[in-house]
């Protein structure tokens, strides 16, 4: 095989590979949204993304990969959503809130398999998360909106205190 079949190979398997991650990855979303994470199985998964199981297994090693992979990807797209739409927002500290609240809902609405999966977790959003990748985002979202809480003191659009 020249060089090139087998450049060509490698990125057709790649290519392959991404394809099905993505298949599988969004199957999870929808049956973890569906059952929860307790409630899902792996064969679920494979059922709704119409691969076999062994397939599912070859792209996330477990379940619970599989959740953490589509819990950080989520949260770390709606971290950037919400930070776009504030730094975009040319008002002032009460207009980027405002941006950064839209911003938020409009992503639990583009993403409801999601939202569901979080509404069926019933862990309130202001508790810090378990696992470091998932703790690690939380707090970084969490500095975001004191950081801009922080400026409106300072500006007088917001009042200090509880």
């Amino acid at each position: 095989m020249a060089a090139d079949d087998k450049a060509t190979g490698s990125r057709l398997e790649e290519a392959r590979a991404r394809m099905y991650r993505d298949l599988i990855f969004e199957s999870a979303e929808c049956v973890f949204g569906e059952r929860g994470f307790d409630g899902a199985t792996m064969q679920e998964i494979a059922g709704e993304a119409g691969v076999s199981l062994k397939t599912v297994y070859a792209s996330y090693p477990g379940k619970r990969d599989l959740f953490e992979a589509i819990m950080n990807e989520r949260g770390n797209e709606l971290r950037e959503h919400v930070r776009n739409a504030m730094e975009r927002s040319p008002g002032g500290p009460l207009e980027r809130l405002d941006a950064m609240t839209h911003a938020f809902v409009e992503y639990l609405f583009a993403h409801r398999d999601w939202l569901a999966i979080h509404l069926r977790s019933r862990i309130a959003w202001s508790v810090r998360p378990e696992g470091s990748a998932a703790a690690d985002l939380w707090r970084k979202g969490l500095g975001d909106f004191e950081a801009l809480i922080a400026e409106g003191i300072g500006d007088g659009a917001f009042a200090a205190g509880d």
